[in-house]
């Protein structure tokens, strides 16, 4: 009887833990921001509205400071 317990509390707690790591994680927004100056070259952009793809990167490439990504 007491095998039992220890094992049904042993599995209950394995199904506990798998459900932090299934979480869904919704994405973010990043806005860039600054200002175009007339220097050497110039800009000309068909509109204020731009978009900067950046694509997808895994958290667990950035776990020190200094990590970087392959080059978009």
């Amino acid at each position: 009887m007491k095998l039992r317990f220890i094992s049904s509390a042993l599995a209950a707690a394995l199904f506990a833990a798998t459900g932090s790591y299934a979480a869904v994680v919704d994405g973010g927004t990043i806005h860039f921001e600054g200002e175009l100056v007339n220097a050497a070259c110039s800009v000309n952009t068909d509109s204020a509205d731009q978009v900067v793809t950046l694509g997808q990167y895994r958290t667990d490439i950035f776990n020190a400071v200094g990590n970087t990504s392959a080059l978009i």
